[in-house]
């Protein structure tokens, strides 16, 4: 008879054995004669086995998780437990990133569950949304879902369940739309999905699922970052700076009391681009006074974000697909410079003066049209940048891009007393290099920018 304490899913599988249909196709062959995946040799790597640090910048979005000891963890002695048991699903995400391209693994030990007794990794994790690659215990299946406000199964692979109380490895690897996933060294899943382009890594479990995590491994390529920027300029004795801020939605208050603390304006907060991963704000600002404590301000003020202070990290190659600089450089009739990353920039200054407050604004200062190209697939290229336009110009500009297919993501002003009175238009297009190339000179044509030589 069976005992009435069963969890449901015990009972499941008590009365399938019960038909003889419970582990028909259990420990199913792993993929044959499937090109494995890679990302490129050289990106960074970051190893979290929870001995030499803790998860204080960790982010917990829901569950129970802490470091703790345990005999014959893998490495070290202590490892990550989750042992909250009545969520839904319990997820907290790693530092670093965002990553697009990214190999992932982990050691997990089922250590209870009734319901449930999962592991998984959680990857391009943005806003709430993500992919998560598990294993179960209880369940003779390894599954890729995708979760936004919902989960929705992707792929699952027939596999012998993970026993409880010893320790397996999960690993993912993510290029691209391209997703594969191993268990125990033996590659289950491969499967392509759009979804999300990049985001954070982490851990999961499901239900009351109690689990022990060690020796996270991520190697992954961050997304090119968006980087905030200042400028300076010497005006008699004192200085004026001027540039923006790149913050996460949550980061914009508090670094705004930040710059007002330090005696520095704020001129404006607002998009530049559309569905960016994670999303981020730009807060353009401008202060007048000495050099040193102008900087001392900025950051102070942006000690309440995440931004790392300090030089940009050097540019590892990609080890992706390239662009034609040549190509591009004809199609717009003017010399560009590749800026690391893969990308290739082109910056063209206004004909006329600008002025703030009577002193003259230098390209370098932002008021300068900026073109960028990075490739992605099939020889395409993704552009953006922003046009740097009077009033008049607006519109025409506008038509332009849209009529050679290049998207409008933002128009708005940078400053509040430029002079002439400056707009910037913000675009994105993702097609043939070329093709973008003369939609971008067919708008810079509208504007009073300095001629090509």
């Amino acid at each position: 008879m069976l005992s009435l304490t069963m969890s449901r899913r015990a009972l499941f599988r008590a009365a399938l054995a019960a038909f003889g249909t419970y582990g028909l196709t259990r420990g199913a062959p792993a993929l044959a004669g499937v090109t494995e995946i890679k990302v490129p040799d050289n990106v960074p790597e970051e190893t979290f086995d929870f001995d030499t640090q803790g998860i204080a910048s960790w982010t917990t979005v829901d569950g129970q998780w802490a470091v703790e000891g345990m005999e014959g963890a893998p490495s070290g002695r202590n490892v990550l437990m989750q042992r909250a048991t009545k969520n839904e699903f319990n997820v907290i995400v790693a530092p670093g990133g965002p990553y697009g391209d990214v190999d992932v693994s982990m050691k997990f030990k089922p250590v209870a569950g009734r319901e449930d007794a999962s592991a998984g990794i959680v990857f391009r994790f943005t806003d709430g949304k993500y992919y998560v690659v598990r294993a179960n215990a209880l369940e003779d299946n390894f599954r890729l879902y995708s979760y936004d406000r919902g989960r929705r199964q992707l792929a699952t692979a027939t596999v012998k369940a993970p026993a409880l109380g010893q320790w397996h490895t999960v690993r993912l690897v993510a290029v691209g739309d391209h997703m594969q996933a191993w268990l125990d060294g033996k590659l289950y899943l491969d499967h392509r999905d759009q979804r999300f382009k990049s985001g954070r890594v982490g851990l999961w479990t499901k239900a009351d699922s109690v689990t022990a995590f060690d020796d996270l491994v991520i190697r992954g390529s961050k997304e090119k970052a968006s980087w905030s920027y200042a400028a300076f300029k010497q005006m008699g004795d004192r200085a004026m700076v001027m540039g923006d801020l790149v913050l996460l939605d949550q980061e914009v208050p508090a670094v705004m009391s930040g710059l007002f603390s330090g005696g520095l304006d704020v001129t404006a907060v607002h998009n530049h681009l559309n569905e960016m991963s994670p999303h981020v704000m730009y807060m353009h600002y401008e202060g007048h006074g000495d050099a040193v404590q102008l900087a001392k301000a900025l950051r102070q003020a942006l000690s309440a974000s995440a931004t790392p202070l300090g030089g940009p990290p050097a540019t590892a190659a990609t080890g992706g697909p390239a662009l034609d600089p040549k190509q591009i450089e004809q199609a717009l009739g003017r010399q560009g410079k590749d800026i690391g990353g893969g990308v290739f920039q082109i910056t063209v200054p206004r004909a006329e003066a600008i002025t703030e407050m009577g002193q003259p604004l230098l390209p370098a200062m932002g008021v300068v049209t900026v073109l960028n190209f990075q490739p992605t697939t099939d020889g395409k290229a993704a552009i953006t940048g922003d046009f740097v336009l009077v009033d008049r110009e607006v519109n025409a500009v506008a038509k332009a891009l849209r009529q050679h297919g290049i998207d409008v993501t933002a128009i708005h002003n940078h400053g509040l007393m430029d002079t002439p009175r400056l707009f910037y238009m913000h675009f994105w297009a993702n097609d043939d290099p070329a093709k973008l190339a003369q939609g971008l000179k067919a708008a810079l044509e509208q504007t009073n920018s300095v001629k090509a030589k």
